[in-house]
């Protein structure tokens, strides 16, 4: 079966934990762990593809994917699993670092383009929100959504640091290690090459 186009989904990952904000699909890749390394391999793999006039390929690296009956992010589950049992839920930095997001039909949406269009042939591509959500408003929201007695505790990020090291150690939080910095971090991608490329825009 001969293949027309391969749209390869990879990671926001690839940039590390603390990139530029807004991050542009130009920015300095540094993986943090062998999910998002493997990623980037796949990546290049795919591009160099295009160059050698293989199989028309195009990268697009998506933040967090929800929707409902779906979520990609074990730190947001973990957040939800303790607003759901009325315990504490502990933010850095007054919670004003932003997480980006996609939903998941927003997701779609931007991979069926990228699969069509022939200018995002060979390009790297970000679906993402337009507006970025605070930790502090995921937080309110998840808790006032579900009636929850949770109650939003702000401490330095020095402190939730240790406080993180010490919960994955003891199972409390169930995510990788090498991910925690991305909890401490603003982390917005830049969805304006899309948009302009081909009128993607949520």
């Amino acid at each position: 079966m001969k293949v027309s186009r391969c749209v390869f989904v990879s990671t926001s990952e690839a940039y590390g934990g603390k990139p530029l904000k807004p991050v542009q699909e130009d920015a300095p890749l540094k993986p943090v762990g062998v999910y998002a390394a493997h990623k980037l391999l796949c990546e290049q793999l795919c591009l160099e593809g295009v160059l050698a006039g293989g199989v028309p390929s195009a990268v697009a690296r998506l933040s967090m994917v929800r929707g409902k009956g779906y979520c990609s992010h074990k730190p947001f589950f973990s957040l939800l699993d303790r607003v759901a049992e009325g315990r504490p839920v502990i933010l850095a930095s007054l919670g004003t670092s932003h997480s980006d997001m996609v939903h998941l039909d927003d997701a779609n949406s931007g991979l069926a383009q990228a699969a069509k269009k022939p200018n995002a042939v060979g390009e790297v591509l970000h679906f993402s929100a337009s507006i970025p959500a605070s930790h502090v408003d995921l937080a309110r929201t998840a808790i006032c959504c579900t009636g929850s007695r949770s109650r939003i505790v702000i401490v330095s990020p020095a402190l939730e640091r240790v406080i993180g090291m010490l919960a994955i150690g003891l199972r409390v939080y169930d995510f990788p290690r090498d991910q925690l910095q991305y909890l401490l971090q603003n982390f917005v991608l830049d969805n304006t090459k899309a948009s302009r490329l081909f009128g993607y825009a949520r």
